[in-house]
């Protein structure tokens, strides 16, 4: 190992320590720990950290939050991916969802800010999803309006890490940036500070230029998203470069193309099964009964074919 492979890893061994001592958490023995490890430790030592935590061991039903990294990884932006994955069973024509979450972490940037992402991706990922990809009704300004002011949405995880950067402010006097702006004290109200939600909610929807091309796109949908402006942005996506309605839209018609791809595969499934059990009964197809392996098979294929008719152009 070369002079500089080990100044290396001192120095990063001396910024996790220096870090860990900010905070007022130990290192313990062993391992240099990792940067989402130091995050997890600093978000147990405030509270709504804490909640967040615990929520999480109890949504994934893992024990200890030191076996968190089965779902936070390291990755070069912050995110939280949603995994969902269709069942079905040409047997009984029963459909089974399986969803799997990931939180990816940048971890190339201050302990600080790793904490504060990892305490907004929390919330998206413990949340139950506001919406379902194969729903026929989903529309464009519902699957925008559900992502940010939705249960688990952007307004309530930007909430969230304020919370716990006030949080952190008042412990351990780290100062406050990414969310100066939508704090308030607030004296006699029980509380030394409120998160102010109504201006993070406007800030997700000022929309600059994109506003009239938006506007044309959505039609009468518009009127959902009633806070839509053409102000200059504030909040842009780091996985769309552009502002979060922009970002959502684009993501919108991703979704949809890989949902009807997948439709039109199980209408393909469906139609080889029926084929199938029509040659195994002499030509005849079973009798759709109540409960019966035939009605589910129905009931899968005409929602299957209401979604396609409605979503996939």
């Amino acid at each position: 190992m070369t002079g500089i492979a080990r100044l290396k890893i001192f120095l990063g061994a001396l910024a996790s320590t220096l870090a860990l001592m900010t905070f007022g958490v130990s290192a313990g023995t062993g391992e240099t720990p990792s940067r989402i490890d130091l995050a997890i430790q600093v978000l147990l030592r405030v509270p709504s950290g804490k909640a967040e935590i615990e929520k999480a061991l109890a949504t994934w039903k893992i024990d200890r939050p030191e076996d968190l990294g089965q779902v936070i990884k390291s990755g070069g932006v912050s995110r939280t991916d949603a995994v969902l994955t269709r069942h079905y069973d040409p047997e009984t024509g029963k459909e089974s969802r399986d969803r799997e979450v990931t939180i990816y972490i940048n971890t190339a940037q201050s302990l600080t800010n790793v904490v504060l992402d990892l305490a907004h991706e929390m919330v998206h990922a413990t949340s139950r999803p506001s919406f379902d990809p194969y729903d026929p009704n989903l529309t464009r300004a519902q699957y925008i309006h559900s992502a940010i002011d939705g249960v688990g949405g952007e307004v309530q995880a930007v909430a969230m890490e304020c919370r716990v950067a006030s949080e952190l402010s008042k412990n351990y006097q780290i100062p406050l940036k990414r969310c100066q702006s939508y704090l308030e004290s607030k004296s006699g109200s029980g509380q030394d500070v409120v998160v102010k939600t109504d201006l993070i909610r406007r800030d997700f929807y000022r929309v600059g230029q994109w506003n009239n091309e938006l506007l044309q796109v959505l039609g009468s949908e518009a009127s959902l998203l009633s806070d839509l402006s053409p102000e200059s942005p504030h909040l842009y996506s780091s996985t769309g470069n552009a502002p979060y309605p922009v970002a959502l839209l684009k993501e919108y018609e991703a979704l949809t193309r890989i949902a009807c791809e997948n439709s039109r595969k199980r209408i393909v499934t469906q139609s080889s099964t029926l084929a199938s059990s029509m040659t195994s009964g002499n030509g005849r197809a079973p009798a759709s009964q109540s409960g019966s392996p035939s009605s589910s098979t129905d009931a899968q294929a005409d929602s299957t074919s209401m979604f396609l008719q409605r979503r996939c152009h």
